[in-house]
């Protein structure tokens, strides 16, 4: 059997690889056991709560906002190390770029 890879599970094993090495055809694999989307979630939490990939790349791995990863991330019992300070500090910095 043949199977042509989507561009976009290619384009994920690559993100993916920066983090964790893992084969074409094992991924595959997966993506046929637990869909592509679930896979991207399963793999995002997975090396957030090992602490390889911070909010935002997980975010991207998972092909979430970070307001939903982060909500992903509390379902599974996981809490972000962004505190109320980082908040205040990109709020103050994202106002600044306002002006």
């Amino acid at each position: 059997m043949h199977v042509e890879v989507p561009r976009e599970l290619t384009e994920f094993l690559a993100s993916l690889s920066q983090y964790e090495p893992v084969e074409e055809e094992f991924l595959v694999r997966q993506v046929f056991r637990y869909g592509l989307a679930d896979l991207r979630r399963e793999y995002a939490v997975k090396l957030f709560a090992e602490g390889r990939v911070s909010l935002g790349e997980g975010a991207q791995l998972a092909g979430l906002s970070v307001g939903e990863y982060m909500d992903l991330l509390a379902s599974r019992g996981l809490k972000s190390k962004v505190t109320l300070e980082d908040y205040r500090q990109g709020l103050r910095a994202t106002k600044a770029l306002l002006k």
